[in-house]
């Protein structure tokens, strides 16, 4: 799968994070996205449905497991503080 992405100064490691997270998930990578969550996760999906905890999490993604992408394209990853604010892609 092709990356494109901007390279950061190297010391922003909440970017990393979430550059590495997104392409797993863009990869269906599931064990490598399932070691970065938390047992109390909770995800809002597309058109109201939420997803509770990471075994539900984890079947959820077993179920895109055969989508992957063959291109990601970061435009800009934002990390503020404690808290990751936002990601484009």
């Amino acid at each position: 799968m092709k990356v494109i992405c901007e390279e950061n100064c190297g010391n922003a490691p909440k970017k990393q994070l979430l550059k590495d997270f997104n392409i797993a998930f863009a990869k269906c990578d599931v064990e490598s996205i399932i070691e970065q969550v938390s047992d109390d996760i909770i995800w809002h999906m597309v058109e109201d449905k939420k997803v509770n905890g990471k075994e539900e999490f984890a079947k959820e993604l077993e179920l895109i497991d055969d989508e992957q992408a063959t291109e990601l394209h970061i435009e800009h990853i934002i990390t503020m503080g404690i808290q990751l604010q936002r990601m484009a892609c």
